[in-house]
């Protein structure tokens, strides 16, 4: 429900001039297999990073691993790690 209200809120803030912002994205065993979309929604919206922050343990890094390089080169968007 809220979502298409947050993404309208990142695509007005991209019009603005002035420092660039960023998208958080935290993720979990359950939301990690849409880095991709989430990094591609915040590049199209105007997004001038997506920082990714992650909860899980250590047998979960390499689903995230993947995910986080996918997401970079699907969306070419600048993925900070967390």
């Amino acid at each position: 429900k809220a979502w298409p209200k947050v993404i309208k809120a990142i695509e007005i803030a991209g019009t603005f001039e002035g420092p660039h912002y960023g998208v958080g994205f935290v993720v979990t065993a359950e939301n990690y297999p849409e880095i991709v979309t989430a990094c591609t929604i915040a590049k199209n919206a105007g997004a001038a990073y997506i920082r990714v922050g992650a909860m899980f343990s250590r047998r979960f890094l390499p689903l995230i691993s993947r995910q986080i390089v996918r997401a970079t080169s699907t969306a070419s968007a600048s993925v900070k790690c967390a």
